[in-house]
């Protein structure tokens, strides 16, 4: 796969994943506005167990990209398909044991969209590990549309409930989209045990990576929440939908590229030649979007979100974090490829302790400027994850 074929499908995977953030922020508003304090608890209730079942692959999912670009014929599949029965014993009894602890016909819904979900996500990532872009981004616009579109139609048409109902509808309609391509996979061979291992040995690396990362966007605001008050939680909520938001741009061209860094990985020279180039046009791409989003997020704030004026500094500032993030992802699966799984766990739990180090200082013992603070500190985070990563991989991207 070269470069050419790497981009060919970029745009519409960008475009999918800003309309999709699009209904995401829309429903979210919409939600806000209608339902009470204690719906909106169910629903997070009902997302943190979805974020939890998306683990019941116990690491396997984390080793497709960097095992299956290296595979012929049909073993991508049957390593996908271990993924994919893994992911739905332990989800199925996830599920069961969640419902049983919160007993809510909501609850309920969405968990059974969530073993659903698995199923469909699987396949997904099936064809970015096997390097064929174009159902990648076929599926990834099916299921991320349909998923947040239901629920918003659900929400309006038919009340909180119509959320959970939305969800599932979804998974189920991206289930008879992607039945054949499931048949296809699951049909592939005999499920085996050491394939599981083999790719938690790969993918644990990213596993942790994951999960710290995770707790580093999520942890924090409930600590946040907890410390000052829903207000003040709701302004560091729009900074970090404002970074995700324009994150859309470097993730998206990372994604794509992933399967061919893998794939070249054991070809020095052709590695560094894609890693090189990619990471020129990520970082390029992204410094463009900042500096054009720095001059127009005041007067779009003051405009649509007045509300919200008083943090207009703050939102422009959390701009510089989004710069390294495509990089940083592009770098830490070629050096899982190369086998520095203890490296690349070494500079995940590096980063953390120093972002949380930074987070509790900042709670204890600042007085003004909390927010500002916050967000100099996500700064410092993304930039520290990036130089550390780098330095690992110096001896591969400098070309003697």
């Amino acid at each position: 796969m070269n470069l050419k074929s790497i981009f060919s499908g970029k745009l519409l995977h960008i475009l999918q994943n800003y309309l999709t953030q699009v209904l995401n922020v829309a429903f979210i508003l919409i939600l806000t506005a209608k339902v009470s304090p204690t719906e909106l608890g169910l629903y997070g209730v009902a997302r943190s167990l979805f974020g939890l079942l998306e683990y019941s692959h116990l690491g396997s999912r984390f080793g497709l990209d960097v095992v299956v670009p290296k595979e012929e014929g049909v073993g991508g599949k049957v390593f996908s398909k271990v993924v994919i029965q893994t992911g739905l014993s332990v989800s199925v009894l996830a599920a069961l044991i969640f419902s049983i602890v919160y007993q809510s016909v909501e609850v309920y819904y969405y968990l059974a969209g969530a073993v659903i979900y698995y199923f469909n996500n699987n396949v997904r990532l099936f064809y970015r590990a096997n390097g064929e872009t174009a159902n990648f981004v076929k599926k990834s616009l099916y299921q991320n549309v349909l998923t947040a579109s239901f629920q918003l139609l659900g929400l309006l048409f038919f009340g909180f409930i119509g959320v959970f109902q939305g969800f599932l509808l979804a998974a189920v309609i991206m289930l008879i989209i992607n039945r054949l391509s499931i048949v296809d996979i699951i049909s592939s061979g005999k499920y085996q045990v050491s394939k599981f291992w083999t790719l938690q040995k790969k993918g644990k690396a990213l596993l942790v990576t994951s999960m710290l990362v995770l707790a580093v966007n999520v942890l924090d605001r409930l600590f946040i929440e907890r410390y000052f008050g829903l207000e003040f939680a709701g302004f560091f909520t729009l900074v970090g939908l404002c970074v995700s938001s324009f994150a859309i741009l470097p993730n998206s061209i990372s994604e794509l590229a992933i399967s061919s860094i893998v794939k070249h990985s054991e070809n020095l020279y052709q590695s560094r030649k894609i890693l090189k180039k990619i990471i020129i046009q990520v970082f390029g791409g992204t410094l463009l979007l900042v500096l054009v989003s720095f001059f127009l997020i005041e007067p779009v704030v003051n405009l649509l979100f007045d509300q919200y004026s008083s943090i207009v500094t703050e939102l422009k500032i959390s701009l510089i974090s989004v710069l390294p993030l495509g990089a940083t992802l592009i770098l830490q699966y070629y050096l899982v490829a190369q086998g520095k799984n203890a490296q690349v766990v070494m500079v995940n739990v590096l980063a953390f302790v120093t972002y949380y180090l930074g987070f509790i200082g900042i709670v204890n013992f600042v007085q003004e400027g909390i927010l500002m603070a916050l967000v100099v500190n996500k700064i410092i985070f993304a930039f520290l994850f990036f130089i550390l990563i780098l330095v690992i991989a110096k001896k591969i991207l400098i070309v003697r």
